[in-house]
């Protein structure tokens, strides 16, 4: 079973989620939930090249690693956003810094 040995419990991004299941599915067979998984990570990963400079980008503002792949989850197009975000982990967000987050999200 994937995870079973499992030492840290965390949030992982949607592209880690990708890379994992893509390599897992050349070894074995997937089940029906294994499978929707793979296809919707599939779906909405950003670019390789993509999510390694926004995340970057977004560790250097010294956000919470919960709310860094949330953010690249969703990629958030407005304030209000980034703000119900960082509220699940409790946290408020300056104007300032919620500005850098969106810019990093534009071109997309």
């Amino acid at each position: 079973m994937i995870g079973e040995n499992a030492k840290d419990i965390g949030s992982t991004s949607i592209n880690d989620v990708f890379d994992i299941l893509s390599k897992l599915k050349k070894d074995s067979e997937f089940g029906y939930e294994q499978q929707n998984t793979l296809e919707y990570a599939e779906k909405f990963k950003l670019s390789e090249e993509k999510y390694k400079k926004i995340k970057k980008n977004l560790e250097s503002m010294e956000l919470s690693q919960n709310i860094i792949n949330k953010l690249l989850e969703v990629t958030p197009k407005n304030a209000e956003l980034v703000k119900y975000i960082a509220s699940t982990e409790g946290i408020e967000i300056d104007d300032e810094k919620i500005n850098k987050i969106l810019s990093e999200f534009k071109s997309e």
